[in-house]
């Protein structure tokens, strides 16, 4: 799972669900899906023993922009692609 600047339910978290390998790609200055939203994901998938990456974009809001809008993308392709393979091993 890719997850750009994506909020984070309260519910969702109550209930501590299973979650895949997970990207977590999110704005630092987010006013909609506060950081705070990637850092509770963050915990759970380290709880879970989950896979995961993290990168907080200093300067940016919902939605990336610029070159975080670019370094998203050079991250989310070779993060699937690799889970890709381990699947098909």
């Amino acid at each position: 799972m890719v997850g750009y600047s994506g909020p984070l339910l309260d519910e969702f978290a109550g209930q501590r669900p299973q979650l895949p390998p997970t990207l977590i790609l999110h704005g630092a200055s987010d006013r909609i899906a506060p950081v705070s939203h990637a850092d509770t994901i963050e915990r759970l998938l380290r709880e879970q023993s989950t896979p995961y990456e993290i990168k907080i974009y200093e300067g940016q809001g919902h939605g990336l922009t610029d070159a975080a809008q670019f370094d998203a993308a050079a991250r989310a392709a070779p993060f699937l692609g690799q889970l890709l393979q381990q699947a098909s091993s």
